[in-house]
């Protein structure tokens, strides 16, 4: 979605996944996809929401820590330990709730590749 043609245009995009309440499923949990393609001075505002997965039970997010060895529940790049560094791994652990009342969970990973700032 470029402005303007052949305009030197950054490929960045602000994105959330967020848990919240179903509008199609009274009293359910539904996962939600955010995508900003321009970032602006309200990167919580606007972009376009989809829906990712409804009857969601939970959603649980894990960041290796290469320095510990071991999965953390939190990750901030603002830390000392951590300072402008990203989890060379990051975890998601999705639990649905099926029709027949038994419930499905999805694991996956996705592996960091570029987890410090580059130098300009």
């Amino acid at each position: 979605e470029r402005l303007y043609r052949d305009a030197k245009e950054s490929d960045q995009a602000v994105v959330q996944y967020v848990v919240e309440g179903d509008p199609d499923h009274p009293g359910e949990q539904a996962l939600f996809r955010r995508q900003k393609a321009r970032l602006d001075d309200e990167p919580d505002r606007g972009g376009r929401q989809d829906l990712v997965a409804d009857h969601v039970k939970s959603l649980r997010i894990g960041y290796w820590d290469p320095q510990r060895k071991e999965w953390a529940r939190e990750w901030t790049t603002r830390s000392v330990d951590q300072a402008s560094t990203l989890p060379s791994r990051v975890r998601f652990d999705l639990e649905v709730a099926l029709a027949d009342g038994r419930a499905e969970r999805f694991v996956t990973e996705a592996r960091i590749e570029i987890r410090k700032p580059l130098e300009p």
